[in-house]
């Protein structure tokens, strides 16, 4: 019997390191991590069928705000997906290009530029390439692959990589974000067991915003100063068209509708050094920041705040996005089987609701919500 007790408390300690292991990992996945809107959507992207997306855009909260997904579909025929997250960093690029290109084969690529046109601070440091909270909106949210390690080893000290591949590290008070990040984790629970994206990372906001200081959109079109980029900036673009250009990845830029502010005169400057440099390198370039007329969009009644358009200025834009991919860059309609275009139908059935519900939200003058792949945007254009 004697001879037993060690094994038996071998299995006992094995036992206990297992269970501990079993829901350390429990929790890291599904319970104490950051769940919100970016999450949400990025892991909407990974539970799209391989080489099903024709367009992807990416890039921050401007190409989620801007272009939809589902209505593109409905009116053109393509699919797409918005891979974007808040304040994206200039650092994130390239591994954005390549996640897509490892999951899907896109015909076209759209990058809103927005990570590549901040300031510096006092001491020259690009203003939110290296700010962690942009950094994790993004890595966070990605699969635990080389891409990630290698953006790792390249941007993050190393003595803070364990919170990166271990965010239960990082996110062990993560029980104060509840009981509101229920929210979340209901809506991606729900969208595991889904399979699928609802409007393929789309967001919005029932809002007309009207601002009370002057704006300067008017001012801005005929504005051709440049400032100079952050040296970061630069340092990543130029890794970026390299790396596009050795990989023969089609991908065109823009840079999205804002309503200008005095103190942001200087960011739509640097937008043209940015548009200059890319065109120069044989890229193309749209600037619908001083060329926002061209969509026919209308300062007062098509955005929900400052940098965003609401459901009418993304109507706006996401039909003339549409029309140029159609007739500049040949993108045609997706082949799907029957079961995907039943996927694809859904996207666009739950864009008409949805836009019909922001729509009597905004005229009846109800208190604006957010709108987007939860729960609770599913039960409220039921």
């Amino acid at each position: 019997m004697k001879k037993n007790i060690p094994v038996k408390r071998i299995i006992k300690v094995a036992s206990v390191i297992i269970a501990v292991a079993v829901t350390s990992l429990y929790l890291q996945q599904f319970i104490l991590l950051h769940y919100d809107s970016n999450r949400l959507r990025m892991e909407g992207f990974y539970l799209e069928e391989k080489n099903t997306v024709d367009v992807a855009l990416v890039g921050s909260s401007e190409v989620y705000a801007s272009f939809s997904p589902g209505m593109a579909y409905d009116k053109f025929g393509f699919t797409s997906y918005d891979y974007a997250t808040a304040s994206i960093s200039s650092t994130a690029a390239i591994t954005q290009i390549k996640e897509i290109m490892d999951n899907q084969s896109p015909e076209v690529i759209l990058m809103e530029v927005n990570a590549f046109v901040y300031g510096v601070d006092e001491e020259g440091t690009d203003l939110n390439a290296f700010k962690e909270s942009s950094i994790r909106n993004y890595i966070d949210n990605i699969p635990m692959n080389s891409n990630k390690k290698a953006y790792l080893d390249e941007y993050i000290d190393k003595d803070l990589h364990i919170e990166y591949y271990l965010p239960l590290i990082k996110y062990h008070s993560a029980w104060s974000d509840y009981p509101g990040a229920v929210r979340y984790l209901r809506s991606c629970f729900d969208q595991q067991l889904r399979g699928y994206s609802l409007f393929k990372g789309f967001k919005t906001q029932t809002r007309i915003f009207q601002p009370l200081k002057k704006t300067y959109n008017k001012e801005i079109v005929n504005d051709n100063k440049k400032l100079p980029m952050s040296s970061t900036a630069v340092e990543e673009l130029d890794k970026l068209l390299k790396y596009c250009k050795d990989n023969k990845i089609n991908i065109v830029f823009f840079r999205a509708p804002h309503i200008i502010r005095k103190d942001n005169i200087k960011r739509s400057q640097r937008t043209n050094t940015l548009q200059e440099y890319i065109e120069k390198n044989g890229f193309d370039f749209y600037n619908f920041e001083r060329n926002y007329a061209e969509l026919g969009i209308d300062l007062k009644n098509d955005f929900y705040n400052y940098d965003h358009l609401n459901i009418y200025g993304c109507e706006k834009f996401t039909q003339y996005m549409g029309r140029l991919l159609r007739e500049k860059y040949n993108v045609g309609k997706t082949e799907l089987t029957e079961k995907q275009q039943k996927n694809w139908n859904k996207a666009a059935k739950n864009f008409r609701k949805l836009y019909d519900y922001s729509d009597e939200m905004i005229k009846s003058g109800k208190k604006y919500v957010v709108l987007e792949d939860d729960t609770e945007t599913v039960e409220r254009i039921k």
